[in-house]
């Protein structure tokens, strides 16, 4: 049964992480800071991204795209007064948006995504909605999957920028973006 491209396990608990090897440490990628809310500044984290687990060796969406197992572990983020913090994943030009769940007491949150370019952020949301769409909250931490780091230059004009240049991604700097 398909549970869509992020889902926590039955029950609500996060999704196993697979163990680590030298390709997960390669599609690792940091979330940094956005200074947006006040004591995060601090902040550290890492997104985990394997590939997803199944019997068969390779685990694919009903449309054949690869599942990923995305881990989000986030450090140093002050005490969570009025609110909580939610992992959230996105497509690059933020079009389709899922939300992955509240990071637990360590920090961490996991799900699946079904998307090989991706976006997570993490948000301090003021309430828990039941199915939202979108957060409503400030975006505390954020970062790029690394295959979202290569992109070409079709479609980007030389006066118009780029989805990454909004969110501050010095990468795009680095490619002359």
């Amino acid at each position: 049964m398909d549970q869509g491209p992020t889902s926590p396990l039955p029950g609500g608990d996060p999704a196993p992480a697979t163990s680590s090897s030298a390709a997960s440490e390669y599609y690792a990628f940091p979330l940094v800071p956005t200074g947006s809310v006040t004591g995060t500044g601090s902040a550290r984290g890492e997104v985990q991204v394997n590939f997803g687990t199944s019997p068969f060796g390779v685990s694919v969406s009903a449309d054949g795209s690869y599942r990923y197992d995305v881990r989000v572990e986030v450090r140093n983020l002050p005490d969570r007064s009025g609110g909580e913090f939610v992992a959230w994943v996105a497509k690059n030009d933020l079009e389709e948006i899922r939300r992955i769940g509240p990071l637990n007491d360590a920090g961490i949150a996991s799900g699946i995504v079904d998307w090989n370019k991706f976006i997570v952020v993490v948000t301090l949301e003021s309430t828990v909605e039941e199915d939202p769409q979108r957060w409503s909250g400030p975006v505390v931490m954020r970062g790029l999957s690394r295959s979202g780091l290569m992109h070409s230059k079709i479609g980007h004009g030389p006066f118009q920028e780029s989805i990454c240049l909004a969110l501050d991604y010095g990468a795009c700097r680095a490619v002359g973006r």
